[in-house]
């Protein structure tokens, strides 16, 4: 299980049709919340059977919500 926490800070400037112009920024808060299960078939070698992360954001009045789903084989060089 993690839980991270942190800021995210975006900077831009839109052109658009004819001579509509605007720039800016927007700082804002950020969450990233995951987890996994790993079954150990060798000392080496892990089978990852779900890893699933969550981010959250909120920029420039827009709400971002991503949800991220893996599964594999994990190496582990170093035990």
């Amino acid at each position: 299980m993690r839980f991270l926490l942190g800021g995210a800070h975006i900077r831009g400037t839109t052109i658009g049709f004819r001579t509509f112009n605007s720039s800016g920024s927007d700082t804002a808060f950020v969450m990233a919340i995951g987890g996994g299960a790993d079954y150990k078939w060798k000392p080496s070698v892990a089978i990852r059977f779900i890893q699933a992360d969550c981010l959250y954001s909120r920029l420039g009045g827009t709400t971002q919500n991503n949800l991220r789903l893996q599964a594999g084989v994990v190496f582990r060089l170093i035990q």
